[in-house]
């Protein structure tokens, strides 16, 4: 798995406690999906960006995820229509 910080926009700052959130969050939604696709949350401050092999999976489990995601400290979630664009 690639670095959480590669999560983090260049030029924000890195912590251990946005670190700490993007792994919490990112291993809850793998904990709801209950499947191998790819997922990472990209942390922009208040705003969790997650992408996905599978989009259709975050769409049909959103509520729970968004209510996860709201508990961990986001205000707003989004979901990048492209998907998950790394190397898989």
């Amino acid at each position: 798995m690639a670095c959480l910080a590669s999560r983090i926009p260049c030029g924000k700052r890195l912590t251990k406690e946005r670190l700490d959130r993007i792994e919490r969050a990112e291993d809850s939604i793998q904990k709801i999906l209950d499947s191998n696709v790819v997922v990472r949350v990209r942390d922009h401050d208040r705003i969790a960006r997650i992408e996905c092999s599978d989009i259709s999976l975050i769409f049909r489990n959103r509520d729970k995820i968004i209510e996860k995601l709201k508990d961990l400290g986001f205000d707003y979630v989004t979901v990048d229509p492209e998907g998950y664009k790394g190397v898989i």
